[in-house]
């Protein structure tokens, strides 16, 4: 079992406390079943997801379970839970899942009002005595230039238009989460990820001068996304930031990077070349995992490179400056 590696995969999803169990929970079968890798080459897992299997006429009946995994507590419940790890596991190693782009609400143009219109009564014409000449006033003196206001720090707006998605501001990008409830990423605070219901229709992110972080799960899963410009202010690439952006081909990295962050591309199956900054001092585990149509790569000689390139199987070529 690849128990670290989907560790990790699984921070993307999860707070790590529901990670620790998920991969607690898979090791557990792992002990009193065999190895999760050998049922995976042998058929996917299906035979062990069986096992796993305990439905509601199972308990009426008082059955016994399928497995042979010891459960303190409810039966069913227990079972279902060791089943949802093992399912998690076989989505980490088949990178598949059953989640379907939400259609868009369509959205009318306003139509604009007819204005108004007051009707004006014909008056009859009136005489009226000449005004007296109104003096002129003193000319005002000229204003002084207003000196421009400084940028407002840890700013944060994004716009999307024509499938381009710009982000601006000052600061850090937020981090987004996997929340189980709502089955959707959200921030810090609970907030919705802004752009989530319009991820399908992205082509091109573009990231302006200003921002120095790129979020956590900031693109994950934006699948049509091809293109990405990142200006020279960013600093670290935040984990799972392109996460599942299957058709982004190429992505240059400003030389003021200096942190990319665990699975920041993993899953990118269409990227086929990777060039590192020199500014770059860690590439975290499974940077770049799965990236199955690269063929490339040029690193900076760092200290802190592990596991970054797992499963890319066409890789022939690593190039360090």
């Amino acid at each position: 079992m690849l128990e670290n590696e989907f560790y990790d995969w699984l921070l993307i999803k999860y707070n790590p406390n529901t990670a620790n169990a998920r991969k607690a929970n898979c090791l557990n079968v792992s002990k009193y079943e065999g190895d999760l890798d050998q049922y995976f080459e042998k058929d996917a897992c299906r035979s062990l997801i069986e096992k796993l299997s305990y439905s509601t006429d199972d308990e009426k009946h008082n059955r016994p379970a399928k497995h042979k995994i010891p459960i303190s507590g409810n039966l069913k419940a227990g079972s279902a839970t060791l089943k949802q790890a093992v399912n998690l596991y076989v989505e980490f190693k088949t990178g598949n899942t059953t989640e379907k782009p939400k259609a868009e609400a369509a959205v009318k143009p306003e139509t604009e009002k007819p204005a108004q219109t007051k009707e004006v009564k014909k008056e009859d014409k009136k005489v009226e005595p000449k005004a007296a000449p109104v003096p002129k006033p003193e000319p005002k003196p000229e204003p002084k230039p207003k000196t421009p206001a400084k940028p407002v720090e840890n700013s944060f707006s994004w716009s999307i238009k024509d499938g381009i998605l710009t982000i601006k501001g000052n600061g850090p990008m937020p981090d987004y989460y996997y929340d189980d409830w709502s089955r959707e990423y959200v921030s810090r605070d609970d907030r919705p990820h802004p752009w989530q219901p319009m991820k399908y229709s992205i082509k091109k992110v573009i990231i302006e001068n200003g921002i120095t972080h790129i979020g956590k799960c900031a693109f994950s899963r934006c699948i049509n996304l091809i293109s990405v410009e990142i200006a020279n202010s960013v600093k670290t690439i935040g984990t799972g930031a392109f996460y599942r952006c299957e058709s982004l081909n190429s992505i240059q990295i400003p030389n003021s990077v200096q942190i990319i962050q665990n699975h920041a591309f993993s899953r990118c199956f269409a990227l086929t070349s990777i060039e590192i900054p020199n500014s770059v001092q860690s590439i975290e585990v499974s940077a770049f995992i799965s990236c199955t149509a690269l063929t490339s790569a040029k690193l900076p000689s760092i200290q802190n490179f592990d596991k970054v390139f797992g499963y890319c199987s066409k890789l022939a070529n690593i190039e360090f400056c």
